[in-house]
């Protein structure tokens, strides 16, 4: 048996063994009975079913389209509000306000969005796909907020057939709602199956994500396809919305996050098996409701009810197989940027640094410093992802979870005296909580990867900060003097901000240059020509989780720090807000050091305008911008997937003296090629330094390229044998 079949297993075990554990010590004496048996096994059968509608829809996207949706919840929840609004706003019959949501509106912005977006990001790369379905959900959260806002409070939604007592089922009373959401729920299992696999639609659908271009010529027409896929699952979204309702109200972030829960059922099919995940959605729907009924959840494990779900994801992640790795493609817009010296950095970071020092003096008020200060902050928590995501090519959506661990370990000990030393033990607890999250993702990788960090930072919100001694409440601590510097004063504190965004930017840049960092941009390119060439990737991978981590931790202080502390409902620890800092990093440009500061900039000035405009007659306007603005400028990667320094580079970054010998990017197609002789053709000692990993002979390993000032000068040191 297979060393991985074995870890599998073995894991497998300990799952079992862990779940007797938690239901032995947990169950309630005298609750298990027939009746109570059966109002539970009820109550599941509709939560199951709610799920299954909603993960239905994301596996018809996935499967027809490659693409996974993050904003399927916020497509649902749309369509709640949308019902709402018919029905209680404008006063439409209930039959009509749902037919107008699902079979008209829903399905119109769904072809509106594979026409606009989605048919766009078939050939992107994963990162690009995930931020862009994650931006639209920031869009239609702030559209929410702003077109419903419910001062009296969020209103109920009644049921089906209102107060109508339903039947009676082996002695438990069953609502019709409930009926109709299971009946609902089985028929669109067996209908959507049967369309997918038996129908020439469906054929043509699956065809289509396979290989467009190959199924074009065999007369399929994709991009109707792809509107259809994308029409029929917004109507799904908006179908389990309206149907959780009445369990809930007209909240946001309930009906937002709940599409967690969905991926948690859809995972069980590996997002294909549409009948996996009809049975994914019924158990977790049973593991909710029968622990809410028969287990005493209190103490410090009260909120483990509310974390089942990500738990579950996780589970069901760490069991599936182990995917083949990945050989190199190149994208055609894929463009790489040359790795600046260390010298060429530093005179980046002081350059950033007199800005910043600038603008303090500029907007020299307490709300303009304090934006300042949120700018370097979201910097340092972005250029965690540098390495991690722009190198490495590993997508992590869980960098809340490290915020939050080296938080809590720079309050040990000394730290809470206002000892900056205090960073070294939240990088180091950073850096181990990253490689405890690396060991059992190790097997994962793109998708699944990133939907296993989200379930581990979700679950440490409601499991691990709780407990006696993390963060039961809230962490304080002071502003350490340094040197005699005080950091109580928000300009110094600005400052010593700028100092720890150019220590670990130029840290990062040395690593980039190192034989480690251009293993890392291999591993991205081309896993399985790595694991050839003898490369480790586990160890590798395991390496770069824990620098990202250790680095996450450190912003993770210094904004705790510019708060003078940090709570468990601050938005810097919440999963879903952390989802931001991805969208940040990826509008700077994750690839670049520069990106992280550009996408910090870019996030203060969004909260800077909309400060100002709170007097303004556009207040109103713009109340959502700090949500909905990120969001719309993360829909630019389509066009510009380098973000705003690459864009920067292109333009003023190529004029600079140092840089006179340079092209400004470079393409695939541009890669040179290598005579039998060893001698480069058509590029400079620059281009090649920008593109070391892509050559096929081991130059960047035998000379410093930065030495070498012209292509002769190159090719006679190749010709020399040096």
């Amino acid at each position: 048996m297979a060393a991985g079949q074995l870890r599998q297993r073995a894991a497998g075990m300990v799952a079992i063994c862990a779940l007797i554990a938690v239901v032995v010590v947990s169950y309630k004496p005298g609750s298990f009975g027939a009746q109570a048996f059966m109002s539970a096994t009820v109550s599941a059968l509709f939560i199951g079913a709610g799920l299954a509608v909603s993960a239905t829809g994301l596996v018809v996207t996935y499967t027809t389209s490659g693409i996974f949706n993050f904003s399927h919840g916020a497509i649902g929840m749309l369509g709640a509000f949308s019902y709402w609004q018919l029905r209680f706003g404008w006063g439409l019959p209930a039959p009509l306000a749902f037919v107008l949501v699902v079979f008209v509106i829903a399905p119109l912005f769904g072809a509106g969005l594979e026409i606009v977006l989605m048919r766009r990001l078939t050939s992107a790369p994963l990162v690009a796909q995930l931020v862009v379905t994650v931006s639209l959900l920031f869009v239609m959260v702030a559209i929410a907020k702003q077109f419903w806002e419910f001062p009296n409070g969020e209103p109920q939604v009644p049921a089906f057939f209102g107060s109508s007592p339903g039947f009676k089922f082996f002695g438990v009373n069953v609502s019709w709602h409930y009926a109709i959401t299971i009946v609902v729920a089985a028929l669109l299992a067996v209908g959507l199956r049967l369309l997918l696999f038996k129908t020439r639609t469906g054929i043509t659908m699956r065809a289509v994500v396979d290989n467009r271009s190959l199924a074009a010529l065999t007369g399929a027409r994709p991009q109707r396809s792809g509107m259809l896929a994308w029409a029929l699952s917004c109507s799904l979204a908006a179908l389990a919305g309206i149907l959780l309702l009445p369990d809930t109200t007209l909240n946001k972030a309930i009906l937002t996050l709940f599409v967690i829960k969905a991926f948690a059922a859809a995972i069980l099919g590996r997002l294909r098996s549409l009948p996996l995940t009809f049975v994914g959605a019924i158990l977790l729907g049973m593991a909710q409701s029968y622990s809410g009924t028969f287990l005493d959840l209190s103490g410090r494990w009260t909120n483990l009810h509310g974390a089942l779900p990500s738990l579950f994801l996780l589970v069901m992640l760490l069991f599936l197989p182990q995917d083949r790795l990945e050989t190199q493609q190149f994208a055609p817009s894929r463009r790489l940027f040359r790795i600046p010296t260390l010298r060429e950095a530093t005179i980046g970071m002081i350059a950033i640094a007199f800005f910043m020092l600038a603008m303090s003096y500029l907007l020299s008020d307490i709300a303009g410093l304090n934006k300042l200060t949120g700018v370097m902050t979201v910097a340092i928590l972005a250029i965690s992802l540098v390495p991690l995501t722009g190198w490495a090519g590993q997508v992590s959506l869980g960098q809340a979870f490290f915020v939050g661990v080296g938080c809590w370990a720079f309050t040990t000990g000394f730290a809470r005296g206002g000892n900056l030393v205090g960073l070294i033990p939240a990088a180091i607890g950073a850096a181990i909580a990253g490689a405890l999250v690396a060991l059992p993702a190790l097997r994962l990788r793109g998708l699944y990867l990133a939907l296993a960090t989200l379930a581990i930072a979700s679950a440490a919100t409601q499991i691990f900060y709780p407990q006696h001694g993390v963060m039961e409440a809230s962490l304080s601590f002071n502003r350490p003097v340094i040197f005699g510097i005080d950091l109580a004063n928000q300009r110094s504190f600005l400052m010593f901000c700028c100092f720890v965004f150019a220590i670990i930017g130029l840290a990062l840049v040395a690593l980039r240059r190192s034989r480690f960092g251009r293993r890392l941009v291999a591993m991205k390119n081309s896993p399985a020509a790595c694991a050839t060439l003898g490369v480790n990737l586990t160890v590798t991978k395991l390496i770069v989780f824990m620098i990202s981590a250790a680095i996450a931790g450190v912003a993770g202080v210094m904004v705790a720090l510019d708060h003078n502390g940090v709570q468990q409902s601050s938005e810097i620890l919440n999963p879903i807000n952390g989802l931001s800092t991805v969208l940040f990093a990826v509008i700077g440009g994750v690839g670049l050091i520069g990106g992280a500061f550009a996408g910090g900039f870019f996030s203060g000035m969004l909260d800077f305008i909309k400060l100002h405009l709170t007097v303004s007659p556009f207040a109103g306007l713009f109340k959502t911008l700090d949500t909905a603005g990120p969001g719309l400028a993360a829909l630019n990667i389509i066009a510009n997937p380098d973000g705003i320094a690459g864009a920067f580079s292109d333009g003023f970054g190529a004029k600079l003296p140092w840089r006179r010998h340079e092209s400004k990017a470079l393409d695939p197609q541009d890669i040179p090629s290598v005579s039998g002789a060893g001698h480069v053709r058509g590029f400079t000692a620059a281009d090649l330094a920008a593109m070391d990993t892509f050559l096929g002979v081991p130059v960047p390993a035998r000379l410093d390229l930065d030495e070498i000032e012209d292509r002769s000068a190159l090719n006679a040191t190749l010709s020399s044998g040096a």
